[in-house]
């Protein structure tokens, strides 16, 4: 049983920041080009289909994360393999987050300092927090989700006030048709960041009121959908699409071009603030999603001891998955459609088909039990 709860606000907050997490720092829906901004949108129809996945097995297994239901389902065997193969995945999504932040600082605030020694205080601070227990991360989260917005209204506005914003950047909307807007929601928006919600089926059951799951999470979904639709939206106005594409990070970029009456500007530490806080909660997403599924497969009553060591192999991976951070962020783009869909979509999915199947023969099979009673 799960004995820390959060409440829905807090689930909300989280939610919201995991899906920012990375998509701010290194954008997404890029192939439909100045159309990204429309993938992202129609990728959030396709996160909210996707919860429902995952809620939808909540529902049934309210106290179980997503260990519990594949052994329930499929066997203490089968299940269990299967639930073993998430604990490698989630490790390395929460090592490629990590990378994330290596290289963002590494190539902004802090040029002359090892990678490794940027990614280590990030991990070990995680770990000292999930170490407090959910609980804390939770209630962090709401803290670190209203400072977000704030820094998201300030730069919105000095943004406009700016005078960069060229809308004509963006026209003529769907200049190339629906083809490459389609494909790049297939292969990118709804796998990133929406795809990556499946961390949370390992999180659900700590949430105190059930009722509000769903409404929670459709919510938390659509609300930072639009505000990466609206931050994509600014980039290529601002930038245009070719220098989007180029950029490693397109929101810092478009953020160091503001200059207001020559007092206001090198507003760096705005978008690099918010980049830092996203990558930071979406890491200890699938951190603690990582430790979860440990201690349910292998029955680890306290999950503290698992925190230290698992952080170690995060940074670790962090650092030996590419050799520089463009091999990274091409890495990226293969898992996007290759792992992730197993782990999004297909176990889930085979998941949902069993515990169907089995719940309309428990009802088929309870009918006729009540019939030959009343004969």
């Amino acid at each position: 049983m799960v004995k820390e709860k959060i409440s829905s606000g807090q689930f909300f907050a989280l939610l919201n920041l995991f899906v920012f997490g990375t998509i701010l720092v290194v954008g997404s829906g890029l192939d439909a080009k100045k159309d990204a901004w429309i993938a992202i949108f129609i990728g959030i129809f396709g996160g909210i289909l996707l919860f429902m996945i995952y809620y939808y097995l909540y529902k049934l297994y309210p106290d179980l994360s997503l260990i519990g239901y594949s052994q329930k389902l499929l066997g203490k065997y089968i299940g269990g393999f299967i639930g073993l193969l998430y604990i490698p995945f989630l490790i390395y999504a929460a090592a490629r987050d990590l990378r994330d932040v290596g290289g963002l600082i590494g190539a902004t605030v802090l040029s002359q300092t090892p990678s490794l020694f940027v990614s280590g205080l990030m991990i070990f601070s995680i770990a000292y927090v999930l170490y407090k227990g959910m609980e804390v991360l939770a209630r962090t989260a709401e803290i670190f989700w209203g400072l977000v917005i704030i820094l998201s209204m300030l730069g919105s506005l000095f943004f406009f006030l700016s005078g960069l914003i060229n809308i004509k950047q963006v026209l003529p909307v769907l200049e190339f048709g629906w083809e490459p807007v389609i494909q790049a929601v297939y292969t990118q928006t709804i796998m990133f960041p929406f795809g990556e919600m499946v961390a949370f089926a390992f999180l659900l059951p700590y949430i105190n009121n059930r009722k509000k799951v769903l409404k929670t999470g459709i919510s938390g979904i659509l609300v930072s959908g639009i505000l990466i639709t609206y931050s994509t939206f600014i980039n290529l106005t601002v930038l245009g699409v070719d220098v989007v594409t180029r950029s490693q990070f397109p929101l810092l970029s478009a953020i160091q071009g503001i200059e207001i009456m020559e007092l206001i500007e090198h507003l760096d530490v705005i978008a690099v603030l918010t980049l830092v806080i996203g990558v930071f909660f979406k890491t200890a997403v699938f951190y603690y999603a990582a430790i979860v599924a440990m201690a349910d497969l292998f029955k680890v009553e306290k999950k503290e001891k698992l925190i230290f060591p698992t952080a170690i192999v995060i940074l670790y991976t962090s650092i030996i998955i590419a050799d520089n951070f463009p091999a990274h962020l091409d890495e990226g783009k293969f898992a996007l459609i290759t792992i992730f869909p197993l782990f999004a979509v297909g176990f889930p999915m085979l998941y949902c088909l069993i515990a169907f199947i089995k719940e309309k023969a428990s009802k088929h099979k309870h009918g006729r039990t009540n019939k030959n009673t009343s004969v």
